[in-house]
This record gives structure tokens, C-alpha cells and sequence, in this order.
């Protein structure tokens, strides 16, 4: 949608509007939408399990539908409180000015691209690594992960030196306000460490979440907000008056932080206990390719 809405002045709305971004927005989400269900049904990827989703309802199994519940509550937590973190920082933007918020949610759309491949990474790992768990391989499972470090790693490392090399063309792809621009201009620097460190941070987030450790997962989700990120933020802006610069040091020092933590946990994870309580059947390792 934000690649339509860009080419769209080019050829007959010289003056977008943000209703027109939005109707964009929406007809490439019920695209990608029609998609999603339309394929897999064509495919027929579906037909082995509608019996149970038609027939089998989990209310009937009480101790399955409680160890749902409790984990997507354990999930939800997390999600919401990385919402209430951007927001807060948001607010805090805000503060600073009115060029700064601008400059801030610009800023937000660049690091939201950077960090598009990281995820798409981090959940390919996910799937990899609870598919090698689930057999009762938890070496595979184990290399997976290791394996998926070293490729975002590299790949964000690329991204970081384009962000680096475009520093400029970039920013005034967004802004024509030069004081907006050379906030964005400033920043990039930041954010370039920055989508470094998250690339790190989702592999361990998503690798945590694969092993079904929800719990460690939300604790370390809300450290790094209420511990970490808001409150070097809020001294950033109101007692330095750092401004946009402060706000994205501050979460990406976030996302050092809990990218340590979740990397320790996993690289210091007992593999094979884990793989059992994914399987209670005897772990066999066979010689399977990644």
C-alpha cells in the first residue's frame, strides 16, 4: 500500500489524501486477504483437516482448551505491551515537538521496512525449529536456530550498510521540511544499530516461542519496556532534551537488552528437555537437512 500510495502522485493525484492511503491500504489487506484463503483451498492444503475443525471442538478436552488459553493470555500480554511501548514513545515524541513526532512516526515506517526480513527470518525459524522439536530432534532443532542467527545476521548487516550508504536520499524520500529531514537524517545512524540488534531479538523471541516458553517470552517483553526502553526515554527527552535521537537510542538499547537475554536463554536451553515436553515419545536424531 505505501508503494501505491508513493507512485500514485506520479500519475494523477498530485495532492494525496489520507483517505486515499487508507482506501489503498485496504484493498491490498483484502488482497493479500483472498489470497491467504483462496490458494490453500485451491491447493486443497485444507481438506485433511476440516473434519476437525467442523466436528472436534476443543471445549471437549478442558486441559488442552486451559494450556490455550493460558498461552495466548501469555501472548497477548507481550503483544500489548509492544504496542504500549511504541505508543509511549510516540507521546514522548510528541513532547518534544510538533517535527519531531513527524519526523518519529517517518522514522517508524523506515525501521518498520528494516525490520520486515528479520521477521519474516525469525518466523521461518520459528516454524523450523518447532517442527524439529516436535519429532524429537532437538539437535536439528538446535542448529536451526543457530543457523537462522547467522543468516539474519548477515542480512540485516546489509540492510544497515544500505541504510547507511542511502542515508540521505532516504530521508528526503519522506519529507520536504528540511528540519524534518535532517531528523530522519540524524537518526538513521541509530536505527541502522538498531535493526542489527532486533534482527537479534526476534531470532531469540520467536526461537523462545517455538519452544513454548510464553512466559519467559512476556517477562522479557515487559522488562524491556517498563525497565528499560520508557524509562531511558523519558529521561532522554524531558531531562537532556535529546528529542528524536534519544528515543530511537533508547529502544534500541531496548532491543540489545532483550536480545542478550533471550539469546542467553536460548543458547544456554536444555534441547532435549524441551524436545520432551514437546513429544513425550523417545527422542531419535536422524541425519535430516535443514
Amino acid at each position: 500500500a505505501f508503494l501505491l500510495a508513493s507512485a500514485v502522485p506520479c500519475f494523477s493525484l498530485p495532492n494525496l489524501q489520507l483517505y486515499i492511503i487508507g482506501i489503498l491500504e485496504l484493498l491490498c489487506t483484502l488482497v493479500f486477504v483472498a489470497i491467504h484463503i483462496l490458494y490453500p483451498l485451491h491447493k486443497k492444503w485444507l481438506e485433511p483437516y476440516w473434519d476437525g475443525i467442523c466436528t472436534c471442538w476443543s471445549s471437549a478436552d478442558y486441559t488442552m482448551t486451559k494450556e490455550l488459553v493460558i498461552n495466548g493470555f501469555a501472548v497477548s500480554i507481550a503483544s500489548t505491551v509492544a504496542h504500549f511501548e511504541w505508543q509511549i514513545l510516540s507521546f514522548f515524541a510528541a513532547s518534544a515537538g510538533v517535527k519531531e513526532v513527524s519526523a518519529w512516526f517517518l522514522i517508524g515506517t523506515i525501521w518498520e521496512f528494516a525490520a520486515a526480513l528479520s521477521i519474516g527470518l525469525s518466523a521461518a525459524c520459528q516454524i523450523r525449529v518447532a517442527k524439529h522439536l516436535g519429532r524429537g530432534k532437538p539437535r536439528k532443532a538446535k542448529e536451526s536456530a543457530l543457523q537462522s542467527l547467522r543468516i539474519v545476521g548477515g542480512l540485516t548487516g546489509i540492510v544497515a550498510s544500505c541504510l547507511l550508504i542511502f542515508r540521505y536520499p532516504i530521508s528526503t524520500w519522506f519529507a520536504k521540511d528540511e528540519t524534518i529531514v535532517m531528523l530522519i537524517y540524524d537518526t538513521l545512524p541509530i536505527l541502522m544499530v538498531g535493526a542489527v540488534a532486533e534482527g537479534f531479538c526476534y531470532v531469540g523471541y520467536y526461537t523462545v516461542y517455538a519452544q513454548g516458553r510464553f512466559n519467559i517470552m512476556t517477562m522479557t517483553e515487559t522488562f524491556q519496556c517498563v525497565a528499560v526502553t520508557v524509562p531511558l526515554a523519558s529521561v532522554m527527552v524531558f531531562v537532556w532534551g535529546v528529542g528524536v535521537q534519544g528515543i530511537a537510542s533508547s529502544l534500541m538499547i531496548g532491543y540489545i537488552t532483550s536480545g542478550t537475554v533471550l539469546l542467553s536463554i536460548v543458547l544456554t536451553s536444555d534441547w532435549d528437555k524441551i524436545a520432551r515436553e514437546h513429544q513425550g515419545a523417545p527422542i531419535v536424531e536422524e541425519k535430516e537437512s535443514l
